[in-house]
């Protein structure tokens, strides 16, 4: 184990032949295998690193290990046979493309929400145009609103309202990637005011499907006679009690019976309990109850275990039940 380290080329090391005018370093041990890097110039400042032999290569093929820029001093994209043959390389000249594309999207996506803030007249237009976005809002605006308010209200986390930038990147251009690396806060500037020239339309789309996020969330929260103040209570009642059996009471206008249930058949975000959750006999005396349909959220009036009471349904969820119910404020 100490002979492989001793064949491991220190950092120091490395950066001062990176610096030299050196074309080559070449470390060898007795009896273990040779290190050889040589450093091809791209531009005047930057250098690629590859490794040739000696377990960096195979039979005299070169290998890419890493990206040097003698501006500033810094290595970049130290993979990991650079990694295996370097000691002391830092996690950022360790960062591989797909680490670096999700840095990018972070940085440029800060960027863009502090030049925007929550102030959608900085966008410079005032409605959006574009058939594809304007197909995408009405979805939202008609389902989607509804769907991330009932799921921000069942699990107590309110919108804050905040413009969030949705810019994202996979894969980098050669040019790009050695551009960022040259200077990132000027790449990354330049990358948020494209990003905000070019859409602008998405991002007028986003104020607008925060502005109907908000205004669902409210409509939820407003009126406690909406199912999903149910759901939450029944959830949040039951959330701690996994597999084990609860005493359910089901009722509507006319008939109430109870029956055992999974407690976890009963949380999150659900209008119904699903078939496979009821006893066959529970099921059958059930339709003969309530008619040949599904054991609604809505008809759930106590919960109970060993004696206690988890859930009771509270008086203003009581009034105004009826056969049909809605979730959200949208039809099930």
């Amino acid at each position: 184990m100490g002979n492989e380290k001793n064949s491991r080329i220190p950092r120091e090391q490395l950066l001062r032949w990176l610096d030299s005018g050196d074309m080559q370093l070449r470390q060898e041990h007795p009896g273990q295998e040779s290190v050889h890097l040589i450093k091809l110039p791209k531009t005047e400042d930057i250098d690629y690193i590859y490794g040739l032999s000696g377990g960096i290569a195979l039979r005299g093929v070169l290998y890419f290990c890493g990206v040097y820029f003698h501006s500033s001093k810094t290595l970049r994209l130290a993979n990991f046979i650079f990694q295996e043959t370097i000691d002391g390389l830092t996690p950022e000249e360790c960062a591989d493309p797909r680490q670096l594309a999700q840095m990018l999207t972070d940085q440029v996506n800060a960027a863009v929400e502090a030049m925007i803030g929550d102030d959608r007249t900085r966008l410079g237009i005032e409605e959006v145009t574009s058939p594809e976005l304007q197909l995408e809002l009405d979805r939202y605006l008609k389902f989607g609103a509804r769907q991330d308010a009932a799921h921000s209200f069942l699990s107590r986390s309110k919108p804050d309202g905040r413009f969030r930038s949705s810019y994202e990147t996979r894969y980098w251009k050669e040019d790009a990637l050695l551009a960022y690396f040259s200077n990132s806060k000027q790449y990354v500037c330049a990358e948020a005011e494209r990003y905000i020239q070019s859409q602008k339309e998405k991002l007028l789309a986003e104020f607008i499907k925060t502005d109907a996020l908000l205004a669902e969330y409210a409509r939820i929260t407003e009126d406690p006679g909406n199912d999903l103040h149910r759901i939450r209570s029944i959830t949040e009642a039951v959330q701690d009690y996994g597999t084990s059996v609860v005493t359910v009471t089901v009722q509507d206008q006319r008939s109430t019976m109870t029956l055992q249930l999974p407690a976890d058949s009963l949380a999150g975000y659900r209008d119904h309990v699903d078939w496979a959750a009821i006893g066959v006999e529970d099921r059958l005396r059930f339709w003969q109850a309530f008619g040949l349909r599904f054991l609604e959220m809505a008809d759930i009036s106590q919960i109970g275990f060993g004696g206690r009471v988890l859930y009771k349904v509270p008086v203003e969820q009581v009034q105004g039940t009826s056969a049909h119910h809605t979730m959200g404020g949208m039809d099930l």
